[in-house]
């Protein structure tokens, strides 16, 4: 992982804004379960004071109102932060303010949760994890969200054809690509890391933005993911690719050379190009002095409980063996209660109250690692 020097990084950052129209028509949106569970995690609700670094054009800001949230929202491209205000006119309290996070003069702990979909990355490290630790309210919550590449089996030629093309087309670029594994890889790295909330947004996203500094700053660290076949024809991809940071460092013959690339990789496949995501919320809360809330490994849940997508699906009372037969996972007896979920598929995520969650018993639990959409991959749960 190689980070580019502040100001390039500042300035690859700014591309966006250029083509804000159509980041806007390409981009995905922020699934709403993810968005209610960093809420849930949170204890946040309606009324609520909350802040967005880099909101783009509005696609998470939009969420964000609509929940009854009041939000500052910055955002230092002037077209996307135009674009947002005309997306999000009478949607809600959202106060838009055109500056870079570590530009912005914002009040201390005025704010119960800082969002981010997609822009964390670009902010200084050596800025970013103080000044959100500073904003927040004591023990309030910063909340990450984006889509990151998944190493899966029916989509690894489509995606190993796509980065050779990349390859071939631009080697300095795909030296430095993100790194895609498989769930349980992803998973567990994540659990090795949740000491710093900073690493763990660092292994998500092959960023080189992991600080020391931010583990005092922050604890509690949850992540919760949503896994995602996506499709795409040729045109749709270069679309696509187009509002992606990478491509202004094309040439205009680079650049029509990978339309080529991913021409060819759709004649050869004879259908769309698949490609595996997922979309990552990563959370943890501001620690206050004296008491880092951190939770001890033996009081941790195995799986964190899934905001669920299918209609019929409702959170309720479950036992631990039947999470454990449901995954596969054999050789243990324990019979522990907790919160968990039910769809066609049976138990699919779990979550044992602990000691330490502060008072927050509900459905939303205090487990660590989320997942799941009744459409999306089966996820194993971390032990």
């Amino acid at each position: 992982m190689t980070r580019l020097p502040e100001s390039t990084a500042r300035r690859y950052g700014k591309v966006f804004d250029e083509i804000a129209a159509e980041y806007d028509r390409r981009r995905p949106t922020y699934p709403d379960e993810l968005v209610d569970q960093a809420c849930q995690v949170a204890g946040i609700e309606s009324g609520d004071h909350v802040l967005e670094v880099g909101c783009g054009s509005g696609q998470l800001t939009r969420g964000l109102a609509a929940r009854g949230l009041h939000v500052t929202a910055l955002e230092p491209g002037k077209s996307l932060i135009a674009l947002a205000r005309q997306n999000l006119e009478g949607a809600g309290e959202v106060e838009f303010v055109n500056a870079q996070f570590e530009d912005a003069l914002l009040p201390r702990e005025q704010f119960q949760a800082v969002f981010s979909a997609s822009a964390f990355h670009w902010v200084d490290p050596k800025v970013s994890w103080q000044k959100t630790a500073d904003v927040l309210v004591p023990g309030g919550t910063l909340a990450l969200v984006q889509y990151c590449g998944l190493e899966e089996p029916r989509t690894k030629r489509d995606q190993e054809a796509a980065l050779a093309a990349i390859r071939k087309v631009a080697p300095d670029i795909a030296a430095d690509w993100p790194t895609y594994r498989d769930l349980d890889a992803t998973l567990a790295g994540v659990e090795q890391r949740r000491g710093n909330v900073s690493e763990v947004w660092a292994w998500l996203g092959s960023y080189d933005i992991g600080q020391d500094y931010a583990a005092r700053l922050f604890s509690d660290v949850q992540v919760a993911v949503m896994p995602k076949l996506i499709e795409h024809a040729p045109d749709e991809l270069n679309a696509l690719v187009r509002t992606m940071s990478f491509y202004a460092r094309l040439s205009p013959g680079q650049r029509q050379a990978l339309g080529r690339e991913y021409e060819a990789i759709y004649e050869r496949l004879g259908r769309p190009i698949r490609a595996s995501t997922v979309g990552a919320l990563v959370t943890a809360q501001r620690s206050t002095e004296g008491d880092d809330h951190r939770t001890s490994p033996a009081l941790q849940g195995i799986a964190g409980p899934v905001q669920l997508t299918g209609r019929d699906d409702q959170a309720q009372p479950v036992m631990f063996s039947e999470v454990l037969e449901v995954f596969g996972v054999e050789g243990r007896e324990q019979q522990s209660a907790g919160w968990g979920a039910r769809s066609d598929r049976g138990v699919v995520g779990w979550s044992r109250p602990s000691p330490l969650d502060r008072g927050r018993r509900d459905p939303a639990g205090t487990g660590n690692v989320l997942a799941a959409g009744k459409d999306d991959l089966p996820v194993k749960p971390v032990l």
